[in-house]
């Protein structure tokens, strides 16, 4: 089967680099990833990522991304720490869903962490358990619009 486009059309970024050092077991293993192109990602037939080879250069950005959009959670699969499993609907493939996330990859400190001085809240969302990783539900919250700038026609 030929590989198809991840959901959410995700990318690597160019000349994003990460180090860290990981312990498991009992063994230490520092890694080191750079990407210096964007490389498009995408699957097998097994849902499973296909490594992708880095090549030199330099490429400009495409577009930001609007910070009012709805992003993915698959679209965070380039992070480390992040694990995501298969989603079968009645027997067919229906993406991939976020399965788990190393602790140290996630902010919990909760809304208040992510406001912006003299910021203000503009809306709450409820999230209760579904029951199951294959259990779904689509959650829609208010929020008030706000004026000022921000988005994709701000940069």
């Amino acid at each position: 089967m030929q590989n198809r486009p991840a959901k959410g059309s995700a990318r690597r970024p160019g000349r994003a680099q990460r180090t860290g050092i990981g312990v498991d077991t009992g063994n230490v293993n520092v890694h080191s990833t750079t990407t210096l192109r964007l490389c498009p990602l995408t699957y097998d037939a097994e849902g499973k990522i296909v490594q992708v080879s880095a090549t030199k250069g330099t490429v400009a950005q495409r577009k930001s991304v609007d910070a009012l959009a709805r992003m993915e959670a698959e679209t965070m699969v380039a992070q480390r720490g992040v694990e995501v499993d298969v989603v079968e609907d009645d027997g067919e493939r229906a993406g991939v869903a976020v399965a788990w996330i190393d602790d140290q990859e996630v902010l919990l400190g909760g809304c208040e962490g992510f406001t912006d001085t003299p910021g203000e809240r503009i809306g709450v969302c409820a999230v209760s358990p579904t029951g199951g990783w294959q259990a779904w539900t689509d959650v829609e919250c208010p929020s008030r619009t706000t004026p000022g700038r921000g988005g994709a026609d701000h940069c």
